[in-house]
């Protein structure tokens, strides 16, 4: 099974500019952009690839007009609301949507999800989406607002309904009954030891 976007766009190549978050702000018609800031405000700024994935590089901020954005990176309007991680299985020329899941974490800090928990959020694959090569795609959805497209599932341990991402070597675990399991997302190098989860699965 496809487990990272790298290994996404070599198999799906034709598909491979869903991954272009700067091409999927101008399908959705998000206010964003390249080059410089257009007006003073809160602003996301963000590569518009980035198949490490986990956010990295993007940063939300006070910016004002006429701020100079690097190469490969893009501006785009801040979305408020929960964060929510969908996966959409193809079964029977069918997508089902999977593994459903709210992320919890800071504007200060969108790289380290303090927490994952199984959610019931209804959401129906996009229409644009539907014709793609892949077997599986996740999104990830900010206030209702589709940010992010991924042409493979979720690759961390959705057997649970509830995972703590582990960033330090003496963090606790959230409950007593949790225990440590190994994360086999290697690719992403964002510094993850593990998670946190509920003593109930044995086999990841």
């Amino acid at each position: 099974m496809i487990r990272t976007d790298a290994e996404a766009v070599r198999a799906y190549a034709g598909d491979a500019h869903w991954h272009d978050k700067l091409f999927l702000s101008r399908k959705l018609g998000y206010r964003c952009g390249v080059g410089v800031i257009p007006k003073t405000g809160k602003w996301i700024v963000r590569p518009a690839v980035n198949l490490d994935g986990m956010g990295r590089s993007a940063v939300i901020g006070d910016f004002d007009q006429g701020f100079a954005i690097g190469p490969g990176m893009f501006y785009s309007e801040v979305f408020e609301g929960r964060h929510i991680s969908i996966d959409y299985v193809r079964k029977d020329g069918q997508w089902i949507q999977h593994s459903t899941f709210e992320g919890f974490n800071t504007p200060e800090n969108l790289i380290q999800f303090s927490r994952w928990l199984r959610v019931d959020y209804p959401y129906p694959v996009p229409d644009f989406l539907r014709g793609v090569e892949a077997d599986h795609i996740n999104i990830e959805v900010k206030g209702g607002k589709i940010i992010e497209v991924h042409l493979r599932g979720n690759p961390d341990p959705v057997m649970h309904d509830d995972f703590w991402p582990i960033w330090s070597a003496d963090q606790k675990p959230p409950f007593k009954e949790y225990i440590k399991i190994a994360d086999k997302d290697d690719e992403t190098e964002v510094g993850r030891l593990g998670f946190f989860v509920r003593d109930t699965i044995n086999d990841y």
